[in-house]
Parts: C-alpha cells; structure tokens; sequence
C-alpha cells in the first residue's frame, strides 16, 4: 500500500483522565512512544482503560491525526511523537449507551444511491446496536 493509499488504525489504552478530556474536546493532542508508524490522516481509536482494575470501560473515542511532531526537535523526547488529533467522522462508532449508531458515510451513500445489497450490510450493525442497548427491535408487522 502506497503513503497516498494509507489509512492505519491505531487501537491504544487511554487512562480516564486523559480520556475524559479527548472527549470532552479539551485536549486535543496524543502525546506516545513512536513505536506504530503513526501519519497524518490515520485513526487513533482510543480505548477507556481503568489502570488500578488493568481492565477497559468499553467507552471509546475515535480521532484523525491532522500533525505529527516527532522527538528530536523541539524538546521532545527522541522515540516519542506529539499528535495533533481532531474527531474522526469517517469511521463507524458504536458505544453502548449512547443512543445513537453512527455508520461509516460510503454505507450511507450507498443506501442513499440505492446500491443492491447496501440495505443488508446495514442489518448486523443495527442488530449489534440493540443487542449493545439491550433493547429488543421492535414487531414488523408484515
């Protein structure tokens, strides 16, 4: 896969605090190791980690690097980065309890263009959304 083709996902721990703030759209940057190839336009989809537990909340926020500043320079750290990071809409985000399923935009455009098939990919994400909610979909009447 060429640089122009990349598109990287980056599945990382985040403590709460930290976490907490990325969510609230207060802290905008990842501070890392430099240890995953990280580039502009990848996906960072950072997990809640509860580190006193060592166990995850299930809470996860997804976000795109916009700018790298790698160590060496500047005073960071050689082997560590300093990410700029933004939301990410282009990826689906499914966290229970929030009330809302948010679908990758090309299954949207194919559904919106009518595309055979499009409305059928749509179906495990939904189910996954109920089950997730624990709620039960509701009687069709045929």
């Amino acid at each position: 896969m060429t640089d122009a083709t990349r598109d990287s996902v980056h599945d990382l721990k985040t403590w709460p605090g930290p976490f907490a703030a990325v969510r609230e759209g207060l802290k905008t940057w990842e501070f890392r190791l430099d240890d995953r190839d990280y580039r502009e336009g990848d996906t960072l989809r950072l997990h809640e980690w509860w580190p006193d537990t060592e166990s995850y909340t299930g809470r996860v926020e997804v976000r795109r690097i916009t700018w790298l500043l790698r160590g060496g320079s500047f005073g960071i750290p050689e082997g560590y980065v300093v990410m700029s990071i933004e939301p990410d809409t282009r990826r689906a985000r499914l966290q229970p309890g929030d009330g809302m399923v948010l679908v990758h935009h090309d299954l949207l455009n194919d559904i919106w263009n009518g595309r055979e098939g499009a409305v059928d990919a749509l179906r495990p994400i939904l189910s996954a959304a109920l089950k997730d909610a624990a709620c039960q979909a509701p009687e069709v009447a045929a």
